[in-house]
């Protein structure tokens, strides 16, 4: 039996993350005859950000997180030592004026596709849309105000 190099094995996965992002990509586009705001960052990220809504900005480039909050965000990350390179951020909502059922199975495979290893959800709308997808064994998240007090005053100077 062969051994697949750790490396190799990583890079089979990240095409195959790609791919899939592509993969869907086109999909919404087909589906909703509009371009798409995708996510952003690394497609196999072991931080996934999730807000609601697409703002103008990222409805004019297809990024997610691009603009003012992408860059708020790559300064947060940079004071607390997280690599942006672990990140991935994405909208529920993958174009303006999208509705909420539509989105959800798109939601569901990005999920699929990064599986990260900490989810931060950034607000009420997008913490009950998260809580409305149907995943198995999946538990109903809470807001954790104090969690974001203790990032807050982390990432002080």
């Amino acid at each position: 039996m062969t051994t697949v190099p750790t490396d190799e094995l990583y890079e089979k996965y990240l095409q195959k993350a790609n791919d899939e992002f592509r993969e869907l990509g086109e999909e919404i586009a087909r589906a909703s005859g509009q371009t798409p705001v995708l996510g952003s960052g690394h497609p196999l990220g072991d931080v996934f950000m999730l807000k609601y809504s697409v703002q103008p900005s990222e409805v004019q480039e297809g990024v997610a997180f691009f603009g003012r909050s992408g860059q708020a965000i790559l300064k947060s990350l940079q004071r607390l030592r997280v690599d942006p390179l672990a990140v991935y951020g994405t909208n529920c909502l993958k174009f303006a004026g999208a509705e909420e059922e539509e989105s959800r199975p798109w939601l569901t495979r990005e999920l699929h596709i990064v599986q990260p290893k900490l989810l931060v959800v950034m607000g009420e709308e997008a913490l009950r849309f998260l809580n409305e997808l149907e995943f198995p064994l999946a538990e109903k998240l809470t807001e954790s105000p104090e969690l974001a007090v203790a990032l807050t005053l982390k990432s002080s100077p």
